[in-house]
């Protein structure tokens, strides 16, 4: 696993709470190691879902489990 400068173990980002940290997404082509988290979201149906850490922390991070998109078109 790729050494994380920060733990976002019991962080919230939206809708997810990070859980703990998961295996590496690595690149086929290049071999570079992306950090993934296992996050669960505080919707209904607690989904848990591995998100890249690039992901939770970007301007528009990733939220929810999908919930919110699909509260949002109906």
């Amino acid at each position: 696993m790729v050494k994380t400068k920060e733990d976002l173990t019991g962080r919230v980002f939206g809708r997810l709470i990070v859980k703990k940290q998961a295996d590496d997404y690595i690149e086929p082509l290049s071999g570079t190691r992306h950090a993934r988290w296992l996050c669960e979201c505080s919707c209904k149906e607690r989904k848990q879902i591995v998100v890249m850490q690039s992901s939770l922390k970007k301007k528009n991070p990733t939220q929810s489990c999908g919930c919110k998109k699909k509260k949002k078109i109906s």
